[in-house]
Order: structure tokens, then C-alpha cells, then sequence
């Protein structure tokens, strides 16, 4: 009875999982001059999860070459002098357990307001 009993709660565990993770992938506006919130970010251009509290298993970001400027990824100092620096034309996945889990502790600076490609998934 008790191995029916694991059996069962492994099995559930392993189908409800995936139900409460959220995907979200889009072409968002970033405004420029100041450090901006990932999280309000992303409310802003459709994402329609709990943007307050929003865990992050994967992040993808790409500064599309046709931008003019670089894109920083930091914390809430972050500029053009302190930030992960995405180059137009480049990208970088920051996979679970780095620094990055957390969408409203990451900021986003570019010198002027230009699209950038946003890729997620989260808890």
C-alpha cells in the first residue's frame, strides 16, 4: 500500500510540475537612460504571469544587430560601465542556479530606448 501510495505521488508530482511553469518569449521595448526593472519589463510587453514575484528557471536575452547600442544586464546599478554587456548581435542564456533567478532584482540599461528579444521560463 505504501509503494501504490509513493507511486502515485510520484507520479502526480512529476505531471503538476510542468503546469506551474510559465514560457514566455517576445520582442520587448526597453527604455533607455535609466537601469529598468526586468519584471516591469515584461509586464509591459504581455507577460502574463505574477510579475511581483517571478522566479526564474532559464533566461535568454539577445541585443538584435540591428541595434545601435549595447544592452547591460546587472542589478539595479547597472550601466554602461557596470553590467554583463550583450552587444548588438549577441546573446546569453543564463541557466537555473546563477545569479539571475530572480526577474525583479535584474535591471536592463541601453543608452537609448531600442527592442531587445526576451526569452524565459519561470516558476
Amino acid at each position: 500500500m505504501k509503494r501504490i501510495f509513493l507511486l502515485v505521488f510520484a507520479l502526480a508530482l512529476i505531471f503538476t510540475v510542468p503546469v506551474f511553469a510559465k514560457d514566455f518569449s517576445a520582442t520587448c521595448s526597453v527604455t533607455g537612460g535609466s537601469p529598468q526593472r526586468l519584471s516591469t519589463i515584461l509586464v509591459a510587453n504581455g507577460y502574463t504571469g505574477d510579475g511581483a514575484i517571478m522566479q526564474l528557471d532559464l533566461l535568454t536575452i539577445c541585443n538584435p544587430s540591428a541595434n545601435a547600442n549595447h544592452l547591460y544586464v546587472g542589478q539595479s546599478n547597472v550601466s554602461s560601465t557596470n553590467g554583463y554587456d550583450l552587444a548588438p548581435g549577441v546573446c546569453n542564456t543564463w541557466p537555473p542556479g546563477t545569479r539571475f533567478t530572480d526577474a525583479s532584482q535584474v535591471y536592463l540599461w541601453t543608452a537609448t530606448t531600442q527592442s531587445e528579444m526576451i526569452s524565459l521560463r519561470s516558476r
